[in-house]
């Protein structure tokens, strides 16, 4: 297959050199490396006072580097819902559709997944790695004992001990589930309604590169049952599936995938500064004046080594050697500066792909951290929907 041709962020062509990889085995795998990936823009935002989240950007197929990206599984109903494509429970036979045949096109070249439809469509379930901030809340922890110069726990710094024990210092899916869905206690402790939207445009010309490469592995034509010699899996609505989620009915259908399919499972969307958490506790000045007087000094040293450790860069090069810096010129490289454009031996400049800004007063302790979302369109024959 021939290397297919891609554009950077601002719509210049730019030829990626890189192989198509296997989607994981197993639907709770996480994914690493590089992936062909939608993508999309937009944003949510979550706030705990203790945290909030994002989602960002978007532009035809790249390969991105999603190791670090926090991953989650989202049901492919939803989204070709979103394209006037419904489909039986199977995910694979048309019901009713928007599609005009005579143009090969969706009316709709354009959804936006608001942050209530996100939030009503997540379950812990569904989180396949929490990827940089797996050391959220216990990274947390080490900051604010360190404010304090205190040595013994996090918890015992505070008069309600079981308010700001921070999970036990672990930040797993349920934790995710527990800082996008809002709350408010006594004290202070909350979680702020998730804002923000994805948004996915110019998806028409989106699903034709994804049918013509097989990016994502999941359009490959079938042409004999597979269930014969391997019986699967059964779904709540009686659909026999794969160990990696595919319906088995799938391998019967047809020879070819076209545009009239909308998406499919296996297909990523990756928003590159998808989601931001926001880390908030306010320091009761009355208990602890003049103590707190020394905690942003005591901090600071910590505030410079974390934070720089904590953040991860992406490369973008000049296309040739002609001396062109500017971002319309610019090719995509991985945190090592592994070249995934074909040049190679040119001055390039970071871009930042998860950050971490750490803030300290005599009055409040802060934390934002931006990484990447990764979202995994799935059947979800595995989970009660």
């Amino acid at each position: 297959m021939a290397t297919p041709t891609v554009y950077d962020n601002s719509s210049t062509m730019v030829d990626v050199n890189g192989g198509i990889n296997e989607p994981p085995a197993q639907l709770t795998t996480p994914y690493e490396g590089f992936y062909y990936a939608f993508y999309g823009s937009g944003g949510f935002t979550m706030d705990q006072c203790f945290n909030t989240i994002k989602l960002q950007q978007q532009n035809p197929l790249l390969r991105y580097d999603v190791t670090k990206a926090l991953q989650v599984r989202f049901d492919v109903k939803t989204f070709n819902q979103k394209l006037g494509l419904i489909k039986a429970a199977n995910n694979v036979d048309i019901i009713d559709s928007s599609f005009n045949p005579v143009t090969d096109k969706f009316p709709n070249n354009s959804i936006t997944i608001n942050a209530s439809e996100f939030l009503n469509g997540m379950s812990a379930a569904q989180v396949i790695s929490v990827g940089a901030y797996s050391t959220l809340y216990s990274d947390y922890i080490q900051f604010v004992n360190t404010y304090f110069g205190y040595a013994g726990g996090f918890s015992s710094l505070f008069a309600d001990a079981s308010e700001f024990d921070i999970n036990g210092g672990v930040f797993d899916a349920n934790s995710f589930m527990n800082i996008i869905t809002p709350y408010s206690l006594e004290g202070g402790e909350n979680v702020k309604p998730l804002e923000g939207s994805i948004t996915i445009n110019d998806i028409n010309n989106l699903l034709k590169f994804a049918i013509d490469g097989n990016v994502f592995k999941n359009r490959t034509p079938q042409l004999s049952d597979a269930s014969a010699s391997d019986p699967g899996l059964v779904s709540a609505s009686g659909v026999q599936y794969d160990a990696s989620g595919f319906s088995l009915e799938q391998t019967l259908y047809k020879s070819n995938y076209g545009m009239a399919d909308g998406f499919m499972h296996g297909d990523l969307i990756f928003i590159p500064a998808g989601t931001t958490v926001k880390l908030h506790v306010v320091i009761d000045s009355e208990n602890y004046n003049p103590l707190n007087n020394l905690g942003p000094s005591n901090v600071t040293d910590l505030i410079s080594s974390m934070d720089t450790d904590r953040t991860y860069t992406k490369k973008y090069y000049p296309n040739n050697g002609s001396g062109e810096t500017t971002a319309q010129d610019m090719f995509i490289y991985d945190d090592s500066a592994f070249d995934i454009s074909g040049n190679s031996e040119l001055p390039g400049t970071a871009k930042k792909i998860f950050t971490e800004r750490s803030t300290a007063t005599t009055t409040n302790i802060d934390r934002v951290l931006t990484a990447p979302l990764l979202i995994k369109l799935d059947n979800l024959y595995d989970i009660e929907v």
